[in-house]
Protein backbone atom coordinates (compact mmCIF):
# COMPACT_ATOMS: atom_id res chain seq x y z
CA UNK A 1 0.00 0.00 0.00
CA UNK A 2 1.30 3.38 -1.01
CA UNK A 3 -0.68 5.74 1.18
CA UNK A 4 -3.91 6.54 2.94
CA UNK A 5 -7.00 7.36 0.95
CA UNK A 6 -9.64 5.78 -1.27
CA UNK A 7 -9.16 4.28 -4.71
CA UNK A 8 -11.09 1.97 -6.99
CA UNK A 9 -9.87 -1.26 -8.49
CA UNK A 10 -11.29 -2.06 -11.92
CA UNK A 11 -11.10 -5.48 -13.55
CA UNK A 12 -11.93 -5.51 -17.28
CA UNK A 13 -12.17 -8.42 -19.70
CA UNK A 14 -9.69 -8.06 -22.59
CA UNK A 15 -12.04 -10.06 -24.82
CA UNK A 16 -15.12 -8.02 -23.87
CA UNK A 17 -14.22 -4.54 -22.50
CA UNK A 18 -17.87 -4.02 -21.57
CA UNK A 19 -17.48 -6.60 -18.82
CA UNK A 20 -16.07 -4.94 -15.71
CA UNK A 21 -16.03 -5.35 -11.96
CA UNK A 22 -15.24 -2.69 -9.41
CA UNK A 23 -13.94 -2.65 -5.86
CA UNK A 24 -13.57 0.49 -3.77
CA UNK A 25 -10.51 0.26 -1.49
CA UNK A 26 -9.97 2.49 1.51
CA UNK A 27 -6.50 2.56 3.04
CA UNK A 28 -6.46 3.96 6.55
CA UNK A 29 -3.62 5.85 8.20
CA UNK A 30 -3.29 4.08 11.56
CA UNK A 31 -2.59 5.63 14.94
CA UNK A 32 1.02 5.05 15.96
CA UNK A 33 0.91 6.54 19.47
CA UNK A 34 -1.29 8.21 22.10
CA UNK A 35 0.41 10.45 24.67
CA UNK A 36 -1.02 12.34 27.65
CA UNK A 37 0.40 15.75 28.51
CA UNK A 38 1.20 14.75 32.12
CA UNK A 39 2.13 11.55 33.95
CA UNK A 40 0.70 12.39 37.38
CA UNK A 41 -1.37 15.01 39.16
CA UNK A 42 -2.59 15.83 42.65
CA UNK A 43 -6.17 17.03 42.97
CA UNK A 44 -8.49 17.88 45.83
CA UNK A 45 -11.98 16.52 46.37
CA UNK A 46 -14.43 18.60 44.34
CA UNK A 47 -11.89 19.83 41.78
CA UNK A 48 -12.12 19.34 38.03
CA UNK A 49 -9.24 19.16 35.56
CA UNK A 50 -9.04 18.41 31.84
CA UNK A 51 -6.28 16.15 30.57
CA UNK A 52 -4.93 16.89 27.12
CA UNK A 53 -3.34 14.42 24.77
CA UNK A 54 -1.71 13.94 21.41
CA UNK A 55 -2.57 11.29 18.83
CA UNK A 56 0.22 10.48 16.39
CA UNK A 57 0.07 11.01 13.50
CA UNK A 58 -2.17 14.04 13.75
CA UNK A 59 -3.92 13.08 10.50
CA UNK A 60 -4.65 9.48 11.53
CA UNK A 61 -7.78 8.04 9.94
CA UNK A 62 -9.35 7.16 13.31
CA UNK A 63 -7.90 9.56 15.91
CA UNK A 64 -10.71 8.93 18.40
CA UNK A 65 -9.79 7.82 21.92
CA UNK A 66 -11.51 6.18 24.87
CA UNK A 67 -11.04 7.21 28.50
CA UNK A 68 -11.21 5.05 31.63
CA UNK A 69 -10.61 5.45 35.36
CA UNK A 70 -9.39 2.50 37.41
CA UNK A 71 -11.39 3.83 40.37
CA UNK A 72 -14.47 5.91 39.48
CA UNK A 73 -15.31 6.44 43.15
CA UNK A 74 -12.05 8.41 43.54
CA UNK A 75 -11.82 10.20 40.20
CA UNK A 76 -14.15 9.98 37.22
CA UNK A 77 -13.27 10.87 33.63
CA UNK A 78 -15.68 11.79 30.84
CA UNK A 79 -15.34 11.31 27.08
CA UNK A 80 -13.45 14.62 26.73
CA UNK A 81 -10.77 13.87 29.35
CA UNK A 82 -12.42 16.00 32.07
CA UNK A 83 -11.54 14.64 35.51
CA UNK A 84 -13.78 15.01 38.56
CA UNK A 85 -12.14 14.33 41.94
CA UNK A 86 -14.73 12.60 44.13
CA UNK A 87 -12.97 11.06 47.15
CA UNK A 88 -9.56 10.67 48.79
CA UNK A 89 -7.48 8.00 47.09
CA UNK A 90 -5.58 7.16 43.93
CA UNK A 91 -6.61 6.09 40.44
CA UNK A 92 -5.05 5.64 37.05
CA UNK A 93 -6.63 7.46 34.12
CA UNK A 94 -6.16 5.46 30.94
CA UNK A 95 -6.49 6.82 27.43
CA UNK A 96 -6.41 4.40 24.52
CA UNK A 97 -6.85 4.56 20.78
CA UNK A 98 -10.23 3.21 19.67
CA UNK A 99 -8.53 0.23 18.07
CA UNK A 100 -6.91 -0.48 21.45
CA UNK A 101 -3.40 -0.68 20.05
CA UNK A 102 -1.97 2.32 21.91
CA UNK A 103 -2.54 3.70 25.39
CA UNK A 104 -1.09 5.99 28.00
CA UNK A 105 -1.93 6.61 31.63
CA UNK A 106 -1.80 9.27 34.30
CA UNK A 107 -1.74 8.67 38.06
CA UNK A 108 -4.18 10.88 39.96
CA UNK A 109 -3.88 11.31 43.73
CA UNK A 110 -6.93 12.91 45.30
CA UNK A 111 -6.57 14.64 48.65
CA UNK A 112 -9.00 16.39 50.98
CA UNK A 113 -8.32 20.01 51.93
CA UNK A 114 -8.57 20.73 55.65
CA UNK A 115 -11.51 22.85 56.74
CA UNK A 116 -10.15 23.43 60.23
CA UNK A 117 -6.95 22.99 62.25
CA UNK A 118 -6.64 22.76 66.03
CA UNK A 119 -3.49 22.63 68.12
CA UNK A 120 -3.05 20.11 70.92
CA UNK A 121 -2.67 23.06 73.33
CA UNK A 122 -3.95 26.61 73.17
CA UNK A 123 -1.92 28.04 76.09
CA UNK A 124 1.56 26.93 77.07
CA UNK A 125 3.89 28.06 79.84
CA UNK A 126 7.51 26.96 79.49
CA UNK A 127 10.75 27.60 81.27
CA UNK A 128 13.67 28.91 79.25
CA UNK A 129 15.58 25.96 77.72
CA UNK A 130 12.60 23.57 77.69
CA UNK A 131 10.91 22.23 74.59
CA UNK A 132 7.43 20.93 73.81
CA UNK A 133 5.95 19.11 70.83
CA UNK A 134 2.64 20.50 69.62
CA UNK A 135 0.35 18.42 67.49
CA UNK A 136 -2.04 19.77 64.90
CA UNK A 137 -5.35 18.05 64.26
CA UNK A 138 -6.99 18.81 60.94
CA UNK A 139 -10.61 18.19 60.04
CA UNK A 140 -12.17 16.46 58.33
CA UNK A 141 -10.31 13.35 59.48
CA UNK A 142 -9.32 12.40 55.92
CA UNK A 143 -7.76 15.82 55.22
CA UNK A 144 -4.04 15.95 54.63
CA UNK A 145 -1.67 17.40 57.22
CA UNK A 146 0.89 17.99 54.49
CA UNK A 147 1.44 21.64 53.86
CA UNK A 148 0.96 22.86 57.43
CA UNK A 149 3.27 25.78 58.06
CA UNK A 150 4.48 26.32 61.62
CA UNK A 151 5.78 29.75 62.59
CA UNK A 152 6.35 31.95 65.59
CA UNK A 153 5.34 35.60 65.63
CA UNK A 154 8.50 36.37 67.65
CA UNK A 155 11.50 34.09 67.10
CA UNK A 156 13.41 36.03 69.78
CA UNK A 157 11.07 34.52 72.40
CA UNK A 158 10.03 31.14 71.01
CA UNK A 159 10.68 29.14 67.83
CA UNK A 160 8.81 26.26 66.31
CA UNK A 161 10.10 23.62 63.90
CA UNK A 162 8.33 22.15 60.89
CA UNK A 163 7.38 19.20 63.12
CA UNK A 164 5.80 21.34 65.86
CA UNK A 165 8.74 21.38 68.28
CA UNK A 166 8.51 24.55 70.37
CA UNK A 167 11.78 25.78 71.94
Amino acid sequence: MKGAGTASIICTSEDNPAVQAFCNVTVLKPVTNVTLDIESKEMYVGENFRLTYLVTPQDASTPEVEWMSTNNSVVAVDSTGMLSAKAVGQAEIIIKSVDGSYLDLCTIVVKQKPTNVKLSVTDLVMNKGEYFYMDAVVTPANATKEGLVWESVDNNIVTVSSTGRVT
